[in-house]
């Protein structure tokens, strides 16, 4: 309310309304700012995580919003068992897995943040997801282009 009293205000001192009006200016600029309050976004409590990640959730999902297998329950997998945003999810590199030491690891770009090259410790069913994705992303490749994908276009 007082932000748009305030543009109000302020659009009539621009205007030069305020002073047909009568209206002075150190009233105008004395109408305080307001700044609504910055909400944190909390992590999902374990339990919803827990419901959100399970298999039978994710086939239901799955069956209902992606029939052509687009990809949707892997990235709501990724974004639910990894805690990264969607932008994060939805750009990574097609060989965004390794393992290392037998440690299934998630590479990512933080780009918010200006980190790249990110790599956490996922579960091994969504290193299996991600690898099933890939086989599925390079005979997609093959079929389209007649040929499988170079280095290059892997990354």
């Amino acid at each position: 309310m007082l932000r748009n009293c305030r543009r109000i205000l302020r659009e009539a001192l621009d205007s030069g309304t305020a002073d047909q009006l009568g209206l002075d200016r150190g009233f105008v600029v004395a109408i305080p700012s307001y700044h609504p309050p910055v909400r944190r976004r909390s992590p999902f409590p374990d339990e919803l995580a827990r419901a959100l990640a399970h298999p039978e959730n994710l086939r239901r999902m799955e069956n209902k919003f992606d029939p052509f297998d687009g990809g949707l329950r892997d990235a709501w997998e990724m974004l639910v068992l990894t805690g990264r945003r969607v932008n994060e999810v939805l750009q990574v590199r097609y060989d965004c897995i390794s393992r290392l030491n037998g440690l299934a690891l998630f590479w990512h770009d933080q780009t918010k943040v200006g980190n790249y090259d990110q790599a956490i410790r996922i579960p091994d069913r969504l290193f299996a997801r991600i690898e099933q994705r890939q086989a599925k992303t390079r005979t997609r490749f093959t079929g389209r282009y007649g040929r499988p994908p170079t280095a290059q276009e892997r990354r």
